[in-house]
C-alpha cells in the first residue's frame, strides 16, 4: 500500500478492544459469515478446544472479542468494501 500511494490508518486491535459492533461491521464489508474471521489453524485458537460450527454468529463474535489474536489478519476496509489482505494480491480487488 505504500508502494502505491495508498493512505491507509492501522487498528492496533490488541490493543484497542475490539467491540461486537465493530466485527459485526466487518464482517458485513468482508462479505464472510463471522466463522471466516477465525484463524482456525492458528495455535491460539486450537488450544481453546471449541467446536466453531456449534456457534452462533454473536458467540463466534464474542470469542474474538475475548480472543482478539484469533482474528484473520490483515484486514482491509475501504468505505464499505473489504478483503482479508492474504495473499496481498486480495487488496487489487480494492483498488
Amino acid at each position: 500500500m505504500r508502494d502505491n500511494n495508498i493512505n491507509y490508518e492501522t487498528i492496533e486491535y490488541l490493543k484497542e478492544k475490539l467491540t461486537i459492533t465493530t466485527l459485526s461491521h466487518i464482517s458485513r464489508s468482508l462479505n464472510l459469515n463471522p466463522k471466516q474471521l477465525i484463524r482456525t489453524y492458528d495455535k491460539n485458537f486450537k488450544s481453546l478446544k471449541i467446536d466453531i460450527n456449534t456457534l452462533s454468529d454473536s458467540q463466534v463474535f464474542t470469542l474474538i472479542v475475548k480472543n482478539p489474536n484469533i482474528l484473520e489478519r490483515p484486514i482491509i476496509i475501504k468505505k464499505d468494501k473489504g478483503v482479508i489482505g492474504r495473499p496481498p494480491e486480495n487488496l487489487l480487488n480494492l483498488i
